[in-house]
């Protein structure tokens, strides 16, 4: 008679809740746990995704306008102020839609043209449409336009309208040599006169905007 040796069974063949019947007291719970641990986990991390989600669609706002300072020296507070001004004057209590202002800032010591930082990271916001309305000096305000990087504000519908004098308004040349009306004196405009904008600040239009209705009803709210 041959005597067969029982071999324990591998770890592999006990089943999950043999194990669990093997444990007591505190084991049974570090068992579940480490169980269970990766789908609780991934239901949480689930959840809060799903949360973050729905809060975020829930509190983005559109766009309305664009407006953007590029300069080497701005008082950031000033243009909180005149967003807010301006999202009271346009918007009202509109929550889901926005005037946003950004800046770019320049180096003081170079050139218009010279710093290509701050020309290919307007050409990008350019590109991308994050651009509506633009302050900044006389300089990058001539070499934009002979670029054809701004606006003619003659073709905007609308522009003809406004309350604008001709001492108001600032022509330049394009890459052809045309000159054209493509932008506004801002010690001109009544609404930005409590800003410390540098001498010589003009405000324009991007050239790829598409929100040139509403940049047309915020020039209007500046010269009111």
């Amino acid at each position: 008679m041959n005597d067969k040796k029982i071999k324990p069974r591998l770890d592999s063949e006990i089943s999950t809740k043999e194990k669990y019947n093997t444990l007591k007291g505190k084991k049974k719970l570090e068992f579940i746990f480490d169980y269970y641990k990766l789908p609780i986990f991934g239901t949480i991390a689930a959840i809060i995704i799903v949360c973050y989600i729905g809060y975020s669609m829930y509190t983005k706002q559109d766009t309305y306008c664009n407006l953007t300072y590029l300069s080497s020296n701005m008082d950031t507070s000033q243009l909180t102020e005149l967003k807010d001004t301006l999202n009271e004057k346009l918007l009202d209590d509109n929550k889901k839609t926005s005037i946003f202002i950004d800046s770019m800032t320049i180096d003081p010591n170079s050139n218009y043209g010279d710093d290509p930082t701050t020309t290919q990271a307007f050409a990008v916001k350019l590109a991308a449409n994050e651009i509506d309305l633009l302050f900044l000096n006389e300089n990058y305000f001539n070499y934009f336009t002979s670029n054809n990087m701004l606006a003619d504000l003659t073709t905007l519908d609308g522009f003809n309208s406004l309350s604008f004098s001709k001492d108001d308004l600032v022509r330049s040349k394009d890459s052809d040599g045309n000159e054209h009306i493509y932008g506004l004196k801002v010690d001109k405009l009544n609404l930005l006169d409590n800003i410390s904008f540098p001498e010589n600040t003009i405000l324009t239009v991007a050239i790829s905007s598409e929100r040139t209705e509403e940049a047309i009803k915020i020039l209007n709210e500046f010269v009111k």
